[in-house]
């Protein structure tokens, strides 16, 4: 399988949080998560009630941390956010 890298607009980040901010998964999901091109894709899994650090903010998305240094991009529609 040949790896592509796809390019997605995002709208203008509306907040950047220096130290994060926590926030509480509000419903389970499973993200994807690639440490580089060459590794494994491994499917992580979210509670509801977990903290995880949002680092941004976009209109409907996130960027957050959970628990250690992965790295994601997540909906808000999953989170309770402060």
């Amino acid at each position: 399988m040949k790896w592509t890298r796809k390019f997605v607009m995002l709208e203008p980040v509306l907040y950047t949080h220096a130290e994060g901010i926590m926030a509480k998964v509000k419903e389970a999901f499973t993200a994807k998560y690639q440490g580089n091109t060459k590794a494994e894709i491994a499917e992580v899994s979210f509670v509801p009630g977990e903290e995880v650090k949002v680092l941004k903010e976009w209109k409907d998305e996130t960027c957050l941390i959970k628990k250690g240094d992965r790295v994601f991009n997540v909906p808000k529609k999953h989170l309770n956010l402060g």
